[in-house]
């Protein structure tokens, strides 16, 4: 997470709800979360469209 901050700042600058996501994930160790809620939120995202190779394995890594 911390590459991807570093590397991909402007973008998340540009993205309100993925900046948040990436900044809860590197501040707090334990948070709850709404496992549904988030993969609805970042469905549209690439890596986590449903068309890409590894959707869905991205995606359980980004919740757990």
């Amino acid at each position: 997470m911390h590459i991807l901050e570093s590397m991909y700042a402007r973008n998340l600058e540009d993205n309100d709800l993925l900046s948040r996501f990436v900044h809860k994930l590197l501040t707090f160790e334990l948070m709850p979360l709404n496992e549904a809620e988030i993969e609805q939120q970042m469905s549209g995202f690439e890596p986590f469209k449903a068309e890409t190779e590894n959707s869905k394995a991205h995606m359980r890594d980004l919740i757990r």
